[in-house]
């Protein structure tokens, strides 16, 4: 781990980079950089800056206004880490004594506008990369373990031309600090603490690996004192849950993806919140969770059997025949059916209606009260039917006439189907051959002589 701290330089004198005022031809900077200031709850974590302006001869202070701007690079000085502003520094109050904060919150309105925007905690971490590639920053830079970093500050006169304070001074990391506002850029968030008195409870590395089982599965029996509030998992024995209390499960639409399930997800379970059931997976498919059906019961037994909505009073007195295993019972009371009723009532199987009086060709009626019974057919037909057509195939049929005459002999007006709905003309009788029809456009009867339609007569 490395902590930092801005090493005191000592007096040095400065060559101007460019010519300044008559007041500041050439500068004697007095520089101290105290140690790292610690945040408070105005400050934002940085270092105090500080030092004395004196005239070129070194025998008297400074009086100017003047604004500094400070830059920290990295240690090739070719990547623009964070770059700030003080403004208007009145020397003449202090004898050329200043003073600054360096270090402010990411977007604060001392940052210039060359500022890439990084926190203090990531501009001094050494654990990944600081910057990307970018303006100020060609290459970008990730830093090696004990990389140092380096400060630049140039002097802005009113009036004047600024001056680049040379060489850059060194910020390096120190191996100790007696207060460390961030480890390797991270903050006391970040960390596991240790609060309250010390007891078998007690945070620390070891028990943190077996609570989060680095090693493989461990018990963490030890570790905990909960044991009456909370369910352990995979704990043998029962489970017993307050008066009023509930387990409750995970709550999911529809069925999941079961694409890649085994035998090892058996006996997962979930609330289907669509089909408002609890299913689980048995090891081959999903299944609901409900009363299974009631198994088959032997009539033959003299017990007293219940069949969902039947009810055999008592023992039954029962009829039998070996081959078919036909009882009867007249004590059987509630719905009874031979196959399996649908949920929508419909029935799979034989249904046997044996009360009334039935015979072949009756039909089973039903009175307004619903009481069915077994009546004849009332009516016959001549006509028989096939799939969407009926045909008679003897006697003759009368329109209009209780007598005909002829196959079909209409007692009243006929009217022939028109041309747009009769279109079919072809050879043989299956394709219209011999069909007639009346065209609305001509005005004329027509009729198909296997091939085309002809006119019966011309529209006078």
């Amino acid at each position: 781990m490395s902590f930092w701290n801005i090493k005191a330089l000592r007096e040095l004198r400065l060559e101007p980079l460019v010519r300044l005022l008559a007041v500041l031809p050439l500068l004697l900077f007095q520089l101290f950089l105290g140690n790292a200031v610690w945040a408070s709850t105005s400050l934002y974590p940085g270092f105090t800056y500080q030092g004395r302006f004196l005239t070129p001869d070194g025998t008297a202070p400074m009086t100017d206004m003047v604004d500094l701007v400070i830059g920290i690079y990295s240690p090739d000085a070719s990547c623009l880490l964070y770059e700030e502003r003080n403004s208007g520094i009145d020397l003449s109050q202090t004898s050329g004594l200043f003073s600054v904060h360096v270090g402010s919150e990411p977007g604060a309105p001392k940052r210039t506008g060359n500022d890439p925007g990084k926190s203090l905690s990531v501009i001094f971490a050494n654990s990944a990369q600081v910057r990307a590639a970018g303006t100020n920053c060609s290459g970008g830079y990730t830093p090696a373990a004990g990389d140092p970093r380096r400060l630049r500050v140039t002097v802005y006169p009113q009036g004047a031309s600024p001056e680049t304070m040379s060489p850059d001074l060194t910020i390096s990391p120190v191996p100790q600090s007696l207060v460390a506002e961030t480890l390797q850029g991270l903050d006391p968030a970040n960390f596991v603490q240790i609060t309250g008195n010390a007891s078998s409870y007690a945070v620390s590395k070891s028990a943190l690996d077996t609570l989060l089982g680095m090693n493989g599965v461990q018990d963490a029996s030890s570790l905990h004192h909960h044991d009456s509030l909370y369910a352990q998992l995979g704990i043998d024995g029962s489970l017993t849950m307050a008066t009023g209390a509930y387990l409750g499960l995970g709550v999911r639409a529809g069925d999941p993806d079961i694409t890649t399930w085994n035998a090892s997800q058996t006996g997962q379970t979930w609330f289907d919140s669509s089909a408002g059931e609890i299913k689980y997976w048995d090891g081959s498919s999903i299944k609901s969770l409900g009363p299974s059906s009631a198994p088959p019961q032997d009539l033959d037994s003299a017990a007293t059997p219940t069949f969902a909505s039947v009810t055999l009073s008592s023992a039954p007195t029962q009829e039998t025949d070996a081959a078919t295993k036909k009882y009867v019972d007249d004590r059987l009371s509630g719905n009874f059916s031979a196959g399996t009723i649908t949920a929508s009532g419909m029935v799979t199987g034989t249904l046997q209606v044996t009360g009334g009086t039935p015979a072949s060709g009756k039909v089973l009626t039903s009175d307004a009260s619903g009481n069915a019974t077994w009546q004849a057919l009332s009516g016959t037909t001549q006509w028989t039917t096939s799939e969407s057509n009926i045909f008679y195939s003897t006697g003759k049929v009368g329109i209009g006439t209780s007598s005909p005459a002829v196959s079909l002999d209409v007692n009243g007006g006929v009217r022939s189907g028109s041309s747009t709905a009769v279109t079919t003309c072809g050879a043989g009788q299956a394709n219209g051959e011999g069909t007639q029809r009346y065209n609305y456009t001509t005005h004329n009867m027509e009729y198909c002589n296997g091939s085309m339609w002809i006119a019966l007569g011309t529209y006078q």
